[in-house]
């Protein structure tokens, strides 16, 4: 037959499926609070506390290059104590730091809005601005963009090779001598 179950029914039945499933988890459960909001992922690089915003706008080409990525872990399900478990990435406001020709984006500057593709996540792009750029060394500069824009999967990754659209066109290439005008009507022949 039918059966009708009240809603606190229903949460007291999963209050005592929590309280099983930490039951069965053991004395080893530990809850884990942050002070930030933000994106959640327990795949640490060992930079989450070099590559900072601020460290960046001071950062040189040399010093950039020289940035070696470690080899993304994935914390395991047992840790020492005082261990790095996972990371808060703010999701609110990201950085991308690229290494670029000084000639690729002379006629732009700080506070200037372009649009930028991730080899790592194909198909998306997303605008950001200019939030600073280095002095020059050896014909390059580090340009470090800012975006507010959510973009799935940019949290998954350290590194990618990117690039930066800094102009774009939509609609058909006609050449000149294709437009006609006749009887007061433009057109393409």
């Amino acid at each position: 037959g039918k059966s009708s179950q009240t809603t606190d029914g229903i949460i007291a039945e999963l209050q005592r499926d929590k309280t099983d499933v930490e039951n069965r988890i053991g004395a080893n459960k530990f809850g884990i609070y942050s002070e930030n909001s933000g994106v959640f992922t327990t795949v640490l690089d060992g930079l989450e506390g070099y590559l900072t915003p601020d460290f960046a706008k001071q950062m040189s080409v040399s010093e950039f290059e020289s940035i070696r990525v470690n080899e993304s872990e994935t914390v395991a399900s047992m840790v020492e104590a005082g261990t790095s478990i996972c990371k808060i990435s703010n999701n609110h406001e990201w950085y991308v730091l690229l290494c670029v020709s000084k000639d690729d984006i002379k006629n732009h500057e700080v506070g200037d809005e372009v649009d930028v593709r991730f080899d790592s996540i194909p198909g998306e792009q997303v605008k950001c601005k200019i939030s600073n750029i280095s002095p020059e060394e050896n014909g390059k500069v580090l340009v470090l963009l800012m975006s507010n824009h959510y973009l799935e999967g940019a949290y998954s990754f350290r590194q990618s090779n990117a690039t930066i659209v800094l102009e774009s066109y939509t609609g058909f290439e006609v050449p000149i001598h294709a437009l006609r005008t006749e009887n007061n009507v433009q057109g393409v022949i």
